[in-house]
């Protein structure tokens, strides 16, 4: 069943969240599943973070930092629902892709940068158009998941890349954020998408072992991508 929160207005989070006031809600602490998932996430939509959307309503969360369920930092940039943050992510998550970082949402909860989910579906309407937007390839299990996107490097050993990446996508001077382009060499970023690179003038190795054992995958240009740019690094 659909969240009655999926596409909640202002006023419905606003009443919500004081109802869970007087029911002594851990508001620094939310599980983010279905209904408090889209409650917790149209609040960022409409008061900008988690913790101003609690101040509205009387709940002073003080300096604790607010936490998921895996007990990760969440809620520590506000989203910006403008035209430049959404520019800004899909640059983020096509530079991600290419540095072959795991976007999947269940990694990206597992770590303290899940609002890049939760704002790629505040500035997108999901996660899939926004992935769409930054050309970011989608290939789907036979389930219908997102088979590619779990392929990548996990965090904790991404850290230093979604760090780096989300300094930029979280920085509002334009002049600041080319500093920052220009300091961690990403000048090329978002100028390139996968089908971007020339296979035939590259070493590839094809990926054949999943379709020898009969798992029914098939080999993929994403795996023939991440070899490749492996072994030009070399």
């Amino acid at each position: 069943m659909e969240s009655a929160y999926k596409v909640a207005s202002k006023d419905t989070i606003h009443l919500k969240l004081s109802q869970l006031k007087s029911q002594s809600f851990d508001f620094t602490h939310p599980l983010l599943q279905r209904d408090t998932f889209w409650l917790y996430t149209n609040a960022r939509k409409h008061f900008g973070t988690w913790r101003a959307a609690c101040k509205a309503v009387g709940v002073e969360t003080g300096q604790k930092d607010i936490k998921s369920e895996f007990d990760h930092k969440i809620d520590w940039w506000p989203l910006r629902n403008d035209f430049a943050a959404r520019e800004g992510l899909g640059v983020l998550l096509n530079h991600l892709y290419r540095k072959n970082v795991n976007l999947s949402a269940e990694d990206l909860k597992k770590s303290p940068f899940f609002d890049l989910y939760t704002d790629a579906i505040n500035l997108f309407g999901s996660y899939d158009d926004a992935l769409v937007y930054g050309n970011v390839p989608i290939i789907r299990d036979i389930e219908g998941r997102r088979r590619n996107l779990k392929e990548g490097v996990k965090w904790p050993e991404s850290e230093d890349i979604l760090s780096t990446a989300l300094a930029i996508y979280t920085e509002e001077d334009q002049g600041e954020r080319n500093r920052l382009i220009a300091e961690y060499a990403l000048d090329d970023i978002g100028t390139k998408s996968p089908a971007d690179y020339n296979l035939g003038k590259t070493l590839v190795i094809v990926d054949g072992m999943n379709v020898a054992f009969g798992r029914g995958d098939e080999p993929t240009l994403v795996n023939v991508r991440l070899v490749d740019e492996a072994l030009l690094e070399m």
